[in-house]
């Protein structure tokens, strides 16, 4: 398609907003994450909603922002994490609330900023909301003056007005990078739950863009540098390291708990829903062509670029798709 602004990828399904708002959906759609009344897969975009300002696509729902503010959810409420007050899945946008500006939809919870940097979230808490222990139906505040959220598989990242990155949830491959955790899996004694936090904990500061993978954490600081930290298994960190696995689990381990940088000039992150192996970064050298198969991207011209599945914005607009298995 053509004359694109924005897209975010779930686990099965995609979205876009195109230029004059309007909001297109394809790929799975057996909890009606489409959007668009039914449960039947899309092998080609269809138009859902107009006036959308943002959207995000979690594992199986998804939540879009229109011009005026309003925030909306479809797709699976299992966990509650459409926010409606229900755990009954919904195929088409139901709205939510009002006065928001920013959203992350995680794997089964959702997180909005509203636009007095107020932080909320709905859905399934884990380790990951107002730690009550209780599942969310309804969005509950848990933090004030927000700039930017990633909500990732296992961990959350934000970062506030001051440019100070924070970060919870689970920890098992250091993902947090508060320099605890990152023991990984062995298979005699399973994950390491140590590093773990159920509030909040500063990692950085001077940071302008973050991104959560599934087990992995990328942020971009004022300077353009780029760093990463968390599982390392399959390279996901571009530090030219990674993490072996043998008959007990981990062999060497080259997870990092703590933030390294990789490189510098980097001015864009790909910010969709974290899951495994996504690497993404946009900088203003090597043209998209060179870059396909690098562990950290630098690009012209490509907004998104992940390992798994290759979604680029070029500069007309125009969306491209690639795809690289891995082995």
């Amino acid at each position: 398609m053509e004359d694109v602004k924005s897209v975010s990828a779930g686990s099965f399904h995609s979205l876009a907003i195109k230029g004059d708002g309007s909001l297109w959906a394809w790929g799975r759609n057996m909890s009606g994450q489409l959007g668009d009344g039914t449960t039947e897969e899309k092998t080609i975009p269809v138009k859902i909603m107009d006036d959308a300002a943002a959207v995000s696509a979690g594992s199986t729902h998804s939540l879009a922002i229109k011009n005026d503010g309003s925030l909306w959810a479809w797709g699976d409420n299992s966990e509650g994490q459409l926010g409606d007050g229900t755990m009954w899945d919904n195929s088409t946008p139901v709205k939510i609330m009002d006065g928001v500006k920013a959203v992350s939809a995680g794997s089964s919870r959702s997180f909005a900023i509203k636009t007095d940097g107020s932080l909320w979230t709905w859905g399934w808490v884990g380790t990951f909301g107002d730690r009550t222990g209780e599942n969310n139906l309804t969005p509950v505040k848990i933090m004030d003056d927000i700039a930017a959220i990633s909500a990732a598989y296992f961990q959350i990242l934000v970062i506030k007005n001051d440019g100070s990155l924070w970060a919870w949830g689970w920890n098992s491959y250091g993902q947090l990078g508060d320099g605890t955790g990152g023991g990984g899996y062995y298979y005699t004694t399973g994950f390491d739950r140590t590093g773990d936090k159920l509030a909040p904990v500063k990692i950085m500061d001077g940071v302008v863009a973050v991104s959560g993978g599934e087990l992995h954490s990328l942020a971009v600081k004022n300077d353009g540098s780029l760093w990463t930290w968390g599982d390392n298994q399959y390279g996901e960190l571009g530090d030219g390291t990674f993490t072996t696995y043998g008959d007990n689990g981990i062999e060497e381990n080259n997870d990092k708990n703590i933030p390294v940088k990789i490189m510098d000039g980097v001015k864009q992150l790909d910010n969709t829903s974290g899951y495994i192996y996504n690497q993404a970064a946009v900088a203003d050298t090597i043209p998209v062509e060179a870059v396909v198969d690098a562990p950290a991207v630098k690009t012209g011209d490509a907004a998104m670029i992940t390992l798994v599945t290759v979604i680029i914005i070029a500069a007309a607009g125009i969306i491209i798709f690639r795809k690289k298995v891995l082995k």
